[in-house]
């Protein structure tokens, strides 16, 4: 393909790179903006986007305090109720 007012050349390896970065960029936006369109419809039939919760409100709290008095089971990669000490950071 050759372009009359632009200067791109698609006979080039430059020109092929170029024509195909240009329609990765466009495919990207289309579907991020189908993805933003079906979070607002989701939305407005009164369902939230993301992960459900991993701790109920209950584990939640243990997971705080034990947080706070730096609790540790035997020295092992679990604290409160056996949830990773990943998961418990978030709550901190």
């Amino acid at each position: 393909m050759l372009s009359l007012t632009e200067n791109g050349d698609t006979e080039t390896a430059t020109g092929r790179l170029m024509f195909n970065f240009l329609g990765t960029i466009a495919e990207y936006f289309l579907d991020l903006n189908r993805t933003i369109e079906g979070l607002k419809a989701a939305l407005a039939r009164g369902r939230k986007g993301g992960r459900r919760r991993k701790l109920n409100p209950g584990d939640e709290a243990v997971a705080r305090n034990a947080e706070g008095s730096n609790y540790s089971n035997s020295g092992d990669r679990k604290t409160a109720r056996g949830q990773p000490r990943e998961v418990l950071r978030l709550f901190s």
